[in-house]
């Protein structure tokens, strides 16, 4: 079984899109379907928590404080990690969201700091804060949009049409981030604050298993779905050496 880690944190980016074409993608019956079930934890020890220093807008900003670099349980579970299957060239549908996909702010932090939402996606943009906010969206170094948001909570809308991971950073408040993972496939998850995660209605077959986060990068898995069977898998993200993920 094949275990790798991406160094870099776009690596993700360049995995998807150096693979197969989003647009290629087919929904269809999907027979015999299996299913993944696993965990994302943590080796290694507990980073310190990182430094947030609000350098303006101190009204709404507020004053430094810590954040933690990874969320991780007393048994090692991470939670917003993000897991997916590589180069998926057909399976099941869609599914549908019920209103669009929202990244805002609050007190100068982008919430949620991570999310998921397939390619072609328009997402909502919006400004929850009563001070201008610059929304500078980046796919491995380069700019896919960026825009003023106005402080009226007023929503914009923009087109994420290229699979990879996507940064978002704030141009006047620079220590605002946060993470879109835009999917070309519907076989993904992110981790609950208990590291698990389901993906349901897999085609039978062998299959790269990615799992990605921000402070540890990528880690791939190779695994196989066998008809009408779960494949359990644990997936042990390292900041440093080595990272292993485990089919059981």
């Amino acid at each position: 079984m094949e275990r790798r880690r991406g160094s870099l944190v776009f690596a993700l980016a360049i995995v998807l899109s150096t693979g197969s074409g989003a647009a290629g993608y087919e929904a269809t019956t999907v027979s015999n379907a299996g299913a993944l079930e696993g965990k994302v934890v943590f080796n290694g020890p507990k980073p310190p928590p990182r430094k947030v220093t609000p350098t303006k807008d101190a009204e709404v900003c507020g004053g430094p404080r810590e954040a933690a670099q990874i969320a991780v349980s007393s048994d090692g579970a991470v939670g917003d990690a993000v897991v997916f299957i590589q180069k998926v060239a057909q399976g099941k549908a869609w599914d549908k969201s019920a209103s669009p996909p929202l990244l805002t702010n609050h007190q100068c932090e982008f919430t949620p700091r991570v999310q998921i939402v397939p390619i072609g996606t328009e997402m909502e943009f919006s400004n929850g804060d009563p001070v201008f906010h610059n929304l500078h969206a980046f796919l491995d170094k380069s700019t896919i949009h960026n825009v003023s948001l106005p402080k009226s909570g007023r929503k914009i809308r923009r087109p994420l049409g290229e699979p990879g991971m996507v940064r978002v950073d704030c141009d006047s408040h620079p220590w605002m981030r946060a993470w879109i993972f835009v999917a070309d496939s519907p076989y993904y998850a992110q981790t609950g604050p208990d590291g698990h995660f389901v993906i349901k209605d897999v085609p039978p077959g062998s299959y790269n298993v990615m799992a990605w986060h921000e402070y540890t990068g990528v880690t791939e898995v190779s695994l196989t779905v066998k008809p009408g069977a779960a494949a359990p898998v644990t997936v042990t993200l390292q900041k440093n050496g080595a990272a292993n993920g485990a089919a059981k």
